[in-house]
């Protein structure tokens, strides 16, 4: 059973996951498209000595989301290298989960990935892996916030 989970979480493709129409790889246009009435606070691009990348933290509290943007160089174009949701945000994964839904609505429509290895019960469902994935934080197995990318290297 648990290489099972193994195999079919390493099969999970993260680059397809969405938040509302927001992804992976996502250009910085298309939050502002898809968020106009958002406002971000943005800090400073820093290389980061993990990956080479620039790093630039957006968050906007009012609308509940936060993203990881990243730059091949301090200067050039910067696409969304993660994304975290919290309440008041109203964005829904491509499988319907949202902040507010239970924990089974997560279970069920992404059985074929849930990792277990990874997912402190009743606190935290992972989809794929923690190197990649989704992170479903729970409380009283209500979805409280989600994250999508890789929370470890």
């Amino acid at each position: 059973m648990l290489v099972c989970l193994q195999a079919t979480a390493a099969e999970f493709d993260l680059n397809a996951v969405m938040l509302g129409k927001l992804k992976i790889g996502s250009a910085i246009s298309v939050i502002q498209q898809q968020l106009p009435h958002c406002t971000f606070t943005k800090n400073e691009r820093t290389e980061w000595g993990a990956d080479g990348l620039f790093h630039q933290n957006w968050q906007s509290k009012s609308c509940g989301v936060e993203f990881d943007i990243v730059s091949d160089t301090k200067n050039s174009a910067q696409s969304i290298s993660s994304m975290s949701i919290q309440s008041p945000s109203t964005l829904v994964t491509d499988r319907g989960v949202s902040i507010g839904s239970n924990a089974s609505d997560i279970t069920s429509h992404y059985k074929n990935y849930v990792n277990s290895e990874e997912s402190p019960p009743k606190k935290v469902i992972v989809i794929g892996s923690i190197y990649g994935g989704i992170q479903f934080f729970l409380q009283q197995d209500t979805v409280q916030s989600i994250f999508v990318g890789a929370s470890a290297e």
